[in-house]
């Protein structure tokens, strides 16, 4: 159960984390020959104790982007599989859940869900971000239902300080 303190928050127990249904719409970025971005969603986290429990992208995990780490505790970053030649990407089967488990959430730790454009030639161009918060993520509810909270989240891509399009996803909280 998490603390509804201003400034951070304590998780005890296990809270899972469900991203699905997610799509966006009007991307803007470099285009490849048929003139559309090969889109896909990449999910970053600034907190350690954040971690991947389950995905099921319809390619499995074999999609996981082999070139790109950051240092939080050498692991690869969660990705959706890329859709060809669309501005309007619907990831409708992907979905992935992570877990905190007793810890401490800092209102400043962030996640991050990041579009890209997959290139077999060159690197993956960034098509744009969106930040929230852990906390708003865990505390921020539309409905509950049977001990879940689920949340519809829609927000902005930016490149730059440029908006890029934007992003939907369902977002489901299990407290146990």
């Amino acid at each position: 159960t998490p603390n509804a303190s201003m400034d951070s928050m304590e998780v005890y127990g296990d809270c899972y984390i469900t991203i699905e249904q997610m799509k966006c719409c009007n991307l803007r970025c470099g285009k490849n020959s048929s003139g559309k971005p090969d889109p896909y969603l990449m999910f970053l986290w600034d907190t350690s104790e954040l971690t991947v429990h389950s995905s099921s992208f319809t390619d499995g995990l074999q999609t996981l982007w082999k070139d790109f780490y950051l240092s939080h505790n050498n692991h690869e970053w969660p990705r959706t599989k890329y859709i060809p030649k669309t501005n309007d990407p619907h990831w409708r089967n992907d979905m992935i859940t992570f877990n905190l488990k007793n810890c401490h959430i800092n209102a400043g730790q962030m996640f991050f869900v990041v579009a890209f454009d997959q290139d077999t030639m060159v690197k993956d161009q960034l098509i744009g971000a969106s930040a929230i918060s852990i906390k708003e993520l865990i505390t921020m509810t539309d409905d509950v239902i049977d001990g879940e909270k689920l949340v519809s989240i829609k927000r902005f891509l930016t490149r730059g300080g440029q908006v890029a399009g934007t992003i939907e996803f369902e977002v489901k909280v299990i407290m146990k």
